[in-house]
C-alpha cells in the first residue's frame, strides 16, 4: 500500500510490505528507500545492507 505523503510503501520494521487493509502480503518484502515508512533512515547504502542482511536471514531460516 502506497503511504499518502508518496515517500514509499507501507511497511512492518522487519521490511514486509502491507496490503490496503494493513496485513502483511505473504513472501513480499520491501528494501532501501520503499521501506521509508517504518525506516525512515534507510537512504544510505550501510543501512540497506544492514537491512538486506536482516532480509537475506528472515528469508533462508525456515531452509
Amino acid at each position: 500500500m502506497p503511504q499518502p505523503d508518496g515517500q514509499g510503501l507501507s511497511v512492518l520494521p522487519d521490511g514486509k510490505a502491507l496490503n490496503t487493509q494493513a496485513q502483511a502480503v505473504p513472501g513480499l518484502v520491501v528494501l532501501g528507500p520503499l521501506a521509508r515508512d517504518a525506516l525512515w533512515e534507510i537512504t544510505a547504502v550501510p543501512e540497506i545492507r544492514a537491512q538486506a542482511m536482516k532480509m537475506a536471514e528472515a528469508v533462508l531460516a525456515p531452509l
